[in-house]
């Protein structure tokens, strides 16, 4: 019986020559997992290389580009502003404007020129040749202004109604033809960079959005990879190992299997079944031989596995070696009841570390808790001291009768602040967007208040672009910042009004660093601009707020506010309020009364929130005046 079982595992083992091991199994499922990472890998390599190029091109291009064409535009329209200045108003020759627009065709052109030139290096061929028209045009442009220049240079050439009447009819015929035809061409220029900038971002979402679809399959595969691979490990590896270990169990409980292991697998499992099986049998046969002794039969026949069989050598020892397999069996059970015990108090140990890491854990929540509070609580108490520097509602009413405040921090304190003060017959009213909102922005709300009040209370300036000159430079000097070499860019923007009343009726003063001035006339929105430079940047080269100032008439309303309302994120398309529709929601609200008005511009805020249920994303602050 032995010969013909090992004669066959023999010759099954000759089969299994060429067999798919366990190994190479383990291995290829590995190999598609790892592929399957590579090209995930490839892809997002891939993509994140293309996005950074397109972001390349906007940040060096496009961005740059748009800043120097808006700064030209800028410029081309002052200079047909200095012109007209220089023949209908300006006659003396030491007069400030006329050394505006010599400035302006001296220096400013000149940098204005050099910045668009670098942000060219990466435009087309085309528009490099529109850019150079339009520096043929300019220098035709200023060629004339010089012209004009020469001709009217002294108060005297001002009384020569010939000289005085050619320039006039040169700024009507000629300098404006060629002012219009620069601006439109500089238009046209920015319109192409915005559109290059639109189409290139919404490459990036589309290629961002091809990487995240990329990802997901990929992940799908790779879940179903590592689902085939547990399957299939389950089934061929661990589902016949659980059969041994079944076959093993029963030996070890002196049960010998009636179920064999399948013989037909050409792996490693399908030699353990050979090999158990043969071993299943031979116990079978040695139990047999064993009973037969155990009933005296000592004429029984055995035959061993084997020449190497050494269990059924001993069986043969059986009846002069009981006594000591007995005590070696003993002390064997002796020494695993050892091992059982010694594992058995190192659990308990790990058990009783885990508890007491769980309880510092517990205390160190408890810490983290009352340190949370502790911050919040000083967060609250800030915002009490911000509050009590505001104007009071009853300071607003009594120096400004028909007005509305309409104040919504995006935190507990806030970055944006109004300040009202009262100073030689002359009010002044301010909307101020500090850097940051939150309790950074607040201490710079309260050092802003304060150089306000050291401005016009301490210093005494009255006129509003001086008290923003001021302003600037103690701000500047206070956060120890001077322009290119500042190492931070803390700052605010503002805008700053001053109402003073005369024989003629109400002045009003405007000056502001990118806070713009709205004002409704006759149903129309009148923009006065902010200069594009913000409070608490010094450079070099000392910049000066311009001062606007203007007689205001009856029914005249005008808003001063921060960027918070306009940039709010909401609507259906969850997008930016903007200032075209923050425009038109004030021409259509402005003939109502100012609390009103303040209400329909709280509202229709929250509203704007809600139908995206987006959170607030900046502090809001508009400020409404009617003379």
């Amino acid at each position: 019986m032995c010969p013909r079982v090992l004669g066959g595992a023999q010759a099954h083992f000759q089969i299994m020559k060429f067999r798919f091991t366990i190994g190479k199994k383990i291995g290829t499922g590995f190999g598609v997992l790892i592929l399957l990472t590579l090209i995930i890998f490839y892809l997002t390599h891939d993509t994140v290389n293309e996005i950074k190029q397109i972001s390349d091109n906007i940040t060096k291009d496009y961005n740059p580009s748009i800043d120097a064409l808006e700064d030209f535009k800028s410029l081309i329209a002052k200079s047909k502003l200095y012109i007209n200045n220089w023949v209908f108003i300006s006659k003396k020759a030491d007069d400030p404007e006329k050394e505006k627009l010599r400035d302006l065709i001296d220096k400013d052109y000149r940098r204005v020129n050099l910045r668009i030139l670098n942000a060219s290096t990466y435009w087309d061929e085309k528009e490099k040749l529109s850019r150079d028209t339009i520096f043929t045009i300019v220098e035709s442009l200023f060629a004339k202004h010089r012209f004009i220049m020469s001709q009217l240079n002294s108060f005297s050439d001002y009384e020569d109604a010939a000289i005085l009447f050619t320039m006039s009819d040169m700024i009507e015929f000629e300098i404006d033809v060629l002012t219009k035809q620069i601006l439109e061409k500089l238009e046209h220029l920015i319109s192409i960079k915005k559109y290059k900038t639109i189409s290139e971002s919404d490459i990036i979402q589309k290629k961002i959005a091809k990487l995240k679809r990329n990802v997901i399959v990929t992940g799908i595969l790779l879940l179903l990879g590592a689902i085939l691979a547990a399957f299939f490990t389950r089934r061929s590896i661990v589902k016949p190992i659980f059969e041994v270990k079944d076959i093993l169990l029963s030996l070890g409980k002196g049960l010998i299997p009636r179920k064999k292991m399948n013989e037909t697998r050409t792996d490693e499992i399908g030699e353990m079944s050979v090999a158990l099986n043969s071993m299943v049998e031979g116990i079978k046969r040695t139990t047999d031989f064993a009973n037969e002794v155990g009933s005296g039969n000592f004429q029984s026949k055995y035959v061993p596995l084997s020449e190497e069989d050494t269990l059924g050598k001993e069986l043969l020892k059986m009846r002069t070696n009981l006594g000591e397999n007995d005590r070696i069996m003993r002390e064997k059970i002796k020494e695993a009841t050892a091992e059982i015990l010694q594992r058995k108090e190192e659990i308990e140990t790990q058990r009783d570390n885990i508890l007491e890491k769980s309880k510092k854990l517990e205390e160190a929540y408890d810490v983290i808790t009352e340190k949370n509070k502790d911050i919040t609580d000083s967060i609250n108490y800030a915002r009490r001291i911000q509050t009590a520097i505001f104007p009071p509602d009853e300071l607003v009413k009594s120096l400004l009768n028909d007005a509305f405040v309409l104040f919504k921090p995006r935190d507990i304190v806030s970055g944006d602040f109004y300040w009202l003060e009262s100073q030689n017959g002359t009010v002044y009213i301010s909307a101020v967007d500090c850097t940051g909102h939150g309790v950074p922005g607040a201490f710079m709300s309260i050092i802003g208040y304060n150089m306000l009040n050291q401005a016009v209370l301490e210093h005494g300036t009255s006129k509003a672009s001086d008290i923003l000159n001021e302003l600037n430079k103690s701000v500047g000097n206070a956060l120890r910042q001077t322009g290119e070499a500042s190492s931070t860019k803390d700052g605010m923007d503002i805008a700053l009004c001053a109402l003073s009343s005369n024989n003629k009726g109400v002045k009003l003063q405007y000056s502001g660093a990118y806070s713009p001035l709205y004002l409704i006339r006759n149903k129309k929105c009148i923009k006065i601009k902010a200069d594009r430079f913000p409070i608490g940047n010094i450079s070099e080269i000392q910049q000066k707020f311009t001062n606007h100032e203007f007689e205001l008439q009856k029914d005249d309303i005008f808003y001063i506010f921060t960027d918070g309302y306009a940039d709010q994120f909401g609507g259906p398309k969850d997008q930016k309020f903007k200032y075209k529709q923050f425009r038109e929601l004030l021409i259509s609200i402005h003939h109502l009364p100012m609390e009103e008005q303040r209400s329909i511009l709280d509202k229709r805020i929250s509203e704007w929130m809600k139908d995206e249920k987006i959170e607030q994303t900046d502090d809001i602050l508009v400020i409404g005046v009617r003379v």
